[in-house]
């Protein structure tokens, strides 16, 4: 994803923050503001905040509907597009392809005239480890 074109299509441009915090979220499949904090001490609680908004509403992030403790965000990869489960027991978050799931809703969508904009399906269940213990 080129972020300095992206920025620009939404009218904003490209700070060393935004590209610092990007350059993070491309090393991560996952992260928390607090993971950005933990790694950038010179940038405000609040810049980070603002600067993962911002990302969402320009459609660079997206957010992983699993917030207990948390947002927690993964860079909006269009090209593998994937779908997570949560363990209830262990709370680890695995991800699986939903290619197939993702065009029967946007076919559904299609057939009633809906746009979506945006899309999260969140599975909780056992993962095999807990289900072994």
């Amino acid at each position: 994803m080129n972020i300095e074109f992206v920025l620009k299509q939404g009218g904003k441009s490209l700070t060393k923050e935004r590209k610092d915090v990007f350059a993070f979220m491309e090393t991560r499949h996952m992260f928390t503001a607090q993971d950005i904090m933990d790694s950038f001490t010179d940038i405000s609680r609040a810049s980070v905040f603002r600067t993962l908004g911002l990302f969402v509403s320009l459609g660079i992030i997206r957010r992983i509907p699993f917030s207990e403790k948390g947002e927690v965000y993964e860079l909006n990869d269009i090209q593998h597009h994937h779908e997570h489960m949560k363990c209830n027991i262990c709370q680890t978050i695995l991800s699986f392809d939903s290619h197939w799931i993702c065009k029967s809703i946007f076919q559904a969508a299609k057939d009633k005239g809906f746009t979506i904009q945006e899309h999260s399906i969140s599975v909780r269940g056992t993962c095999l480890n807990c289900s072994i213990s």
